[in-house]
């Protein structure tokens, strides 16, 4: 299992740049000091002991 997971996140679509919110160990994952109205793209990628992966692709949703 992934011992941390990279959670970046950008308001341009999907070409960056993007604004690095650390490392995480846990599932679940909430990004402070959003602007409401504006959409957000979000991509992970998983840490362990091999190495990194590839960064999934980005998903987007909009602050409320």
């Amino acid at each position: 299992p992934p011992r941390s997971t990279l959670f970046p996140y950008t308001t341009l679509f999907r070409s960056g740049p993007w604004t690095d919110d650390g490392l995480f160990t846990t599932t679940r994952l909430t990004i402070e000091d959003l602007t409401p109205g504006k959409v957000y793209w979000v991509r992970l990628c998983a840490n362990g002991a091999a190495g990194s992966s590839d960064y999934c692709s980005p998903i987007s949703a909009m602050v409320v």
